[in-house]
């Protein structure tokens, strides 16, 4: 047998909450829990470090195969490499194994190890996380870790899989033990008006110490900025929404609110006055809305209690006033190692005004303002920022002022370049350190510097080269806020949409906006703000094309979609008013053609859904004799 050594007294540092890096040790007993409702079901574990036995040890549900394999068995080793601690009650910790390594199963290690007792958990106190804090654990399980945390007292009275027994205190008597505060009592004074709707929160939990297995918090925060309601309306239905940023001493988190919640809340809350927020939804945080430095963020539901703090009553439990804002600030040459479509905080002086524009939005048709400005920092850098709205209008660069600006978009138009969203702030020349440096730099040097800007990349519009990729490597390279994929490929289309595959457009020459139908041959276009007696029809060809690896849906535009159909937009618009046949078989002939494309991928967010969307630039058929060359430079390539 085997020789393993365990790491003494580890699980003694663990359930204080003291630093242990990867301790070992051996598995005595697991027992199954069934989670509630749909939840998933859970392995509860039986730990030995050879002096001390835990049994609050759960098991992350990634992880749960191994248990069912039989990699972890009883008298199992293993390595736990990422896990946290968690307090659910003032006496009672729960360990969470994110990750562990199986170093030796029983039939190797052989028997227990040692000689080890039940370790005695003390009082929490003001301990709260291991060593592994919760938003590493969710920087590493973005997307494997449930975001519902499972009851682990549930309803599950069976023994474990091994001879060793976890203590058998039952879960009734656990929750009679009387809870202590993990923090100071909060001042139990609110506003009359308040209390006789909910009770004051006894104990006060901070947002750095959220996370998806902590059951029962109330938060003390601030609220920093609040949007406009946004409503929507689609095939699943309308709706409305507002965000918020919420700030304590420990951190920022940003929380959203949907439906009833918005009637219920937006009037009561107010910018910079401070709540007590309890039983809200905590989420991974979608980063592309967020630039708040919190892996998680909290959604509003029917059961959330927001209580308002009385006047006087905005400290935390140490007696300090709560923080009103905070930026995490972005130099402008450090965006081009940034992924676009993220939210980033910037200060920087206005070098340059542009004029105010009106621009028609595509999918609403409606006019907006918009300006752009340029700014700079002392990277010499330059970026163009723009405005959108009342506040693009309002806008003065006068003597060339510092902006403080939280929550604003990267693109990557133009290379790279900023856009004010619903949920920016900016400030004018605060009174801020980093304002005064920067204010004294550019009144000294930067006002007559020269700048160096961002351009776009030549491979976006194929300056160079593009290299053959197969659907699937196309598919797999791309995440959630990268920046478009550029690629070349060898496809066959089985599969054509003819519905919607035409659409009337403005007979202008320098315009293809879809016309509004009049009903007395007239059509009216809303960009050109005209009616004609006529209109042009293109085509937005919806196909379906595979190789060897995968098949995409793609989109190919007027041009690229006559190329593959073999036919002109008007003649094809013709048939379809005249003869169905001919048009059913114009898509007929053009199935199962192959070609060589030039495509753009781009993964998009989409009422929080990820969505593939690969458009088609080029579409040449196919030549054979440079396939097959291409082929042979690929087979060469790999003999070597």
């Amino acid at each position: 047998m085997a020789k393993f050594t365990l790491t003494a007294n580890s699980l003694e540092k663990v359930m204080s909450g003291l630093p242990c890096e990867k301790p070992v040790v051996q598995v005595l007993g697991h027992k199954k829990i069934v989670g509630a409702g749909q939840g998933p079901e859970r392995f509860r574990l039986l730990l030995s470090d050879g002096v001390h036995t835990v049994s609050s040890v759960m098991l992350a549900t990634q992880l749960n195969d191994k248990v069912t394999s039989g990699q972890i068995d009883i008298n199992a080793v293993v390595r736990l490499d990422k896990y946290i601690c968690n307090i659910i009650q003032a006496e009672k910790r729960v360990v969470v194994v994110l990750e562990l390594t199986v170093l030796g199963v029983s039939s190797i290690v052989g028997g227990k190890i040692g000689n080890p007792q039940p370790y005695k958990q003390q009082a929490a106190g003001e301990l709260t996380n291991s060593n592994v804090t919760a938003a590493t654990a969710a920087a590493d399980l973005r997307q494997q870790l449930p975001l519902q945390a499972q009851n682990n007292n549930s309803n599950n009275n069976s023994g474990f899989s091994g001879k060793s027994q976890f203590d058998n205190t039952s879960a009734k008597q656990q929750q009679q033990r009387t809870q202590s505060s993990t923090s100071s009592s909060v001042s139990q004074q609110i506003n009359k008006n308040n209390s006789s709707m909910l009770d004051t929160p006894s104990k006060i939990t901070s947002i750095s110490s959220l996370n998806p297995y902590l059951n029962r918090w109330t938060i003390k925060a601030r609220v920093t900025q609040k949007s406009s309601i946004k409503t929507w309306s689609n095939s699943k239905g309308e709706g409305k929404l507002f965000s918020m940023n919420l700030i304590d001493q420990s951190g920022e988190i940003r929380a959203t609110l949907f439906k009833n919640e918005v009637d219920k809340f937006f009037d009561m809350i107010e910018v910079n006055k401070v709540y007590f927020i309890r039983k809200a939804q905590l989420k991974i945080a979608n980063k592309q809305f967020s630039n708040l430095n919190n892996d998680f963020e909290l959604t509003f539901t029917g059961e959330t209690e927001v209580i308002p703090c009385a006047d006087g009553e905005d400290c935390d439990d140490d007696g300090q006033q709560l923080p009103s804002i905070s930026f995490n600030f972005v130099g402008i040459d450090k965006f081009e190692q940034m992924q676009p479509n993220v939210i980033v905080d910037v200060i920087a002086v206005v070098k340059d005004c542009g004029d105010l524009k009106v621009v028609t939005q595509r999918q609403s048709n409606k006019e907006i303002k918009k300006r752009d400005i340029t700014l700079v920092d002392q990277s010499k850098v330059q970026v163009t920022l723009t405005l959108w709205g009342d506040y693009a209008e309002s806008f003065k660069a006068e003597g060339n002022p510092v902006l403080a600006i939280k929550g604003v978009r990267l693109t990557d138009f133009g290379g790279r370049s900023l856009s004010q969203s619903n949920n920016s702030q900016i400030l004018e020349n605060p009174d801020f350190p980093e304002c005064h440096s920067l204010r004294g730099w550019f009144d000294n040097v930067g006002c007559s510097a020269e700048y160096s800007e961002y351009k776009k990349e030549q491979t976006s519009s194929f300056g160079g080269p593009l290299l053959y990729k197969t659907m699937l490597e196309s598919k797999n390279e791309l995440h959630d806020g990268e920046a478009a994929n550029y690629f070349m490929a060898t496809a066959t289309i089985p599969v054509f949409k003819k519905d919607n595959s035409l659409y009337k457009a403005c007979p202008q020459p320098d315009c293809n906006k879809k016309v509004v139908d009049c009903g007395n041959s007239s059509y009216r276009c809303e960009k050109c703000s005209k009616e004609f007696g006529t209109f042009k029809w293109r085509l937005i060809l919806q196909m379906n094309i595979s190789d060897f690896t995968e098949s995409q849906w793609v989109t190919a535009f007027n041009e690229v979609a006559e190329t593959i159909l073999n036919i002109k937009a008007d003649e094809l618009g013709a048939l379809k008013d005249t003869d169905s046949t001919r048009f059913d078989q114009v898509f007929t002939n053009a199935s199962f053609s192959t070609f060589t494309f030039k495509l753009r991928s781009k993964v998009e967010k989409y009422n929080d859904e990820s969505r593939l969307k690969t458009a088609c630039i080029q579409a040449t058929p196919i030549s054979y004799a440079d396939e097959n060359k291409r082929l042979i430079l690929i087979l060469e390539k790999y003999l070597q």
